[in-house]
């Protein structure tokens, strides 16, 4: 579906007034055209009849004169006025060509950048593939330090539990019976045992 063609409202005025101008020199050019063959006809209508006399026809032939030298006349308006529009024409078609030109560059330019923002685009994903990659492999092995870290505590705290129980222990050796002495024993070593 063809879109409506916006007219500018000023170059339409100026279009309008211009083929006014055009019209009224061709309209006064076919005028004096008919003017000139008026008095070609009056000269020759008076030049067969006998009633002619020299002095009418130097009058008839001076009109003629001045007929030709108006139909010359609105001729050479006329030229001029297609002589000066093909001058107006031949402006506006530099000025589109040169603006067609800025144009393409300005296109050409835009098509460039964007070429580089591709490339700058394929290379941040091939990075971030990347990185989502090494993240993803790296991964089991982070929560496996993260395991052994939270249970690095623990485990040091079980050692100096085990320390203190084992202190205790050989301070009661000789005080306390061997039986309750044997749990506190099994007890250190299943504190061992876990780490």
């Amino acid at each position: 579906m063809e879109q409506p063609i916006s007219i500018n409202p000023d170059s339409l005025k100026s279009f309008t007034k211009h083929l006014c101008i055009i019209a009224k020199k061709h309209s006064d050019r076919e005028a004096a055209h008919e003017d000139l063959d008026n008095q070609l006809s009056r000269i020759r209508r008076l030049s067969t009849s006998k009633k002619a006399t020299k002095n009418s026809l130097k009058n008839e032939i001076k009109k003629l004169e001045n007929k030709i030298s108006l139909v010359l006349q609105k001729e050479a308006e006329l030229f001029r006025v297609g002589k000066v529009e093909n001058l107006l024409i031949q402006k506006l078609k530099d000025r589109i060509e040169e603006l067609e030109q800025l144009r393409k560059r300005e296109l050409s330019k835009k098509n460039a950048e964007l070429s580089s923002i591709h490339l700058t685009l394929r290379d941040l994903e091939k990075k971030q593939d990347y990185l989502i990659n090494t993240k993803t492999q790296r991964e089991p092995h982070v929560k496996e330090l993260e395991t052994k870290k939270r249970t690095q505590p623990a485990k040091e705290q079980i050692r100096k539990r085990i320390h203190v129980l084992e202190a205790q222990y050989n301070s009661l050796k000789g005080k306390y019976d061997q039986e309750a002495l044997a749990i506190i024993a099994d007890k250190i070593d299943e504190l061992k045992q876990r780490i």
